[in-house]
């Protein structure tokens, strides 16, 4: 094993899983990359915070990018514990994401009228933070758009230099049309549709729009990071944390790198190994499935262990009022050693928007999670091989 692939052991089995060696890193790892650390913190602990920090920030910049866009809301890769210390520095996202279409039909293969509020460049009250607003007016050409209507995407951009975000309809087979630009840290709301209507006057009756998943809006032009400034504990050169297009964690030294990992993927000293793998394709709750309404269940494959499910909200009830992305009494999540011996934990009270939720033991290997009247849940299983 090269020095590289030993350091990186060290980070990825105390860094992902535990984030860092000491100074309550278990137990408040966001708190652990957020605040600076004392100077008799020993130079691993450093180095470990140190490259978390980078990470965060190479994250960032991959939203930013959209490199991630591709992925799909399950596969989107989570840095849930970078939120603080990216805020800190300004390097948070804007808006959080979100779920759901903005509005009802528009699936019928007809050409429609796009009715929407739109965000205008505000002219001279930039600094006001007041946006021009033109609510319910149609934005598409004559003639209309071919359907089936998507909703809108936000991107971001700028105005002059300013930071901005634009707006692009999602209309037949992915294509775009554009809506134009506002800038960034207005008072009016996003872009949004508020109505539709077919050309040929026949009912708009051909279903509605899939759940989308609507990433964050991430600021706009990061800077490039610089080198780092904290040296490795050892080693005979320099080092560096990268993310890949899907997300994974890459250490490099002198051209030498680790295999890509996904954040959270170190062993730790509790773990028992880490979450794994998926196991399977994610499940979706359905209310209208006449043999498990509003149910999904399985079991892992022969020979691995359940390391536990990672939970995504897919629709939540009309109006309904939670903290952010995270929601109460939305599922209920059991595990056990078979389908005939599941227990209950307790996590799914109250969940955020892609936890992972861990067994209460180590010989799970099937679940089961139902949604509450309203929500649809995704659910994705992970799995390891059992231990010899």
């Amino acid at each position: 094993m090269t020095w590289i692939t030993n350091l990186a052991g060290l980070f990825f089995d105390t860094a992902t899983s535990a984030l860092g060696a000491g100074f309550q890193a278990l137990r408040d790892p966001a708190g652990f990359l957020k605040d600076d650390l004392p100077p008799e913190a020993d130079d691993l602990t450093k180095w470990i915070q140190d490259r978390n920090r980078r990470a965060c920030r190479r994250h960032a910049r991959n939203e930013a990018d959209g490199l991630y866009s591709d992925l799909g809301a399950l596969r989107r890769p989570r840095y849930a514990h970078c939120g603080p210390y990216l805020d800190s520095i300004n390097e948070g996202p804007d808006s959080g994401g979100s779920y759901g279409p903005p509005f009802t039909g528009g699936q019928c293969s007809a050409n429609y009228r796009v009715f929407a509020t739109r965000n205008l460049t505000p002219g001279n009250a930039v600094g006001q933070n007041v946006c021009n607003t033109t609510p319910g007016v149609e934005i598409t050409p004559s003639g209309g758009l071919p359907g089936p209507i998507r909703g809108i995407r936000i991107a971001n951009t700028t105005i002059g230099s300013i930071p901005a975000e634009e707006g692009f309809l999602k209309y037949g087979n992915n294509q775009e049309f554009s809506l134009g630009g506002r800038f960034k840290g207005c008072l009016s709301p996003l872009f949004a549709i508020t109505s539709l209507q077919r050309v040929d006057g026949q009912p708009d009756n051909c279903g509605n729009p899939p759940n989308e998943y609507n990433p964050p809006s991430w600021p706009p032009n990061l800077p490039s990071l610089p080198p780092p400034t904290i040296a490795p504990p050892g080693g005979d050169g320099d080092d560096d944390i990268f993310i890949d297009p899907d997300g994974n964690i890459v250490i490099c030294e002198d051209g030498d790198c680790t295999t890509p990992r996904p954040p959270g993927s170190g062993n730790g000293p509790d773990s028992g190994g880490g979450p794994g793998s998926p196991d399977g394709d994610p499940q979706e709750t359905n209310p209208n499935d006449p043999n498990n309404p509003n149910e999904v269940s399985g079991c892992v494959e022969d020979g691995n262990v359940l390391t536990g499910v990672q939970i995504e909200v897919t629709q939540a009830p009309p109006n309904y009022q939670g903290l952010g992305d995270i929601y109460y009494r939305s599922c209920w999540v059991w595990m056990g050693p078979s389908s005939g011996l599941l227990d209950m934990v307790s996590d799914g009270k109250a969940i955020e928007d892609g936890q992972f939720v861990i067994p209460d033991s180590r010989d799970c290997t099937c679940f089961k999670v139902r949604a509450n009247p309203g929500f649809r849940v995704s659910v994705q299983a992970y799995s390891r091989p059992k231990e010899e």
